[in-house]
């Protein structure tokens, strides 16, 4: 948790910004598409084979001569092993999964962030939009593929540092411009909806 730099002064709109995209840097690589959905895929299918083995084990019969609470005792305990078992067949996919959910997350805030600098004031309150829904405590007991935005804010912020805000009025007036991107998933359209940032 050393990258939250809780003691960081931030007294200007553009610190607040380079921190934010700073933050955003800070997370590992963004999973592609391929890879996400063969987690999914993975996870589906373990699940599918856990319902089958919880079943097949529930509809043991008993041995007339055997306790019920000795033969309860045996199913609960096999039900545990395909429990653990399937949990390590996807911890890995899982990880993955949640690693998508929260650059979701965080592109929206980015978005958010984007919206709120490009308002008319910087006293006004920013455009209505809806809340982020907060990842799931774990991604892979959703059966659907997390949704990734089709046009994606990219981590690379070195336009950033290069960036001079100006500032016009009440608020940020920016020049659009290309910058220098490594995600070639971000087009031209989605850099102008960071308005804080121009060329000086």
């Amino acid at each position: 948790m050393n990258s939250l730099q809780l003691d960081k002064r931030l007294d200007t709109t553009e610190q607040v910004v380079e921190e934010i995209m700073r933050i955003h840097r800070s997370l590992p690589p963004r999973p592609g598409l391929d890879e996400v959905e063969a987690a999914t895929s993975l996870i589906q299918n373990v699940e599918k084979e856990d319902r089958a083995w919880l079943e097949a084990i529930a509809n043991q019969r008993k041995p007339s001569d055997v306790p019920g609470e000795l033969f309860s005792i045996l199913q609960e305990m096999k039900k545990g092993l395909v429990r653990f078992k399937s949990k390590e067949q996807i911890r890995e996919a899982a990880k993955l999964l949640d690693l998508e959910t929260v650059h979701s997350l965080f592109d929206d805030f980015i978005q958010r962030a984007s919206d709120c600098i490009s308002s008319p004031s910087n006293g006004s309150a920013p455009p209505s939009r809806l809340p982020p829904r907060p990842p799931p405590t774990s991604l892979y007991l959703n059966e659907k593929t997390p949704a990734r935005p089709k046009e994606m804010v990219s981590r690379d912020d070195s336009f950033v540092s290069k960036a001079k805000p100006s500032l016009y009025g009440d608020g940020f007036v920016a020049t659009p411009r290309t910058p220098q991107v490594v995600d070639s998933t971000l087009t031209a359209g989605e850099l102008t909806s960071l308005p804080l940032f121009n060329s000086g």
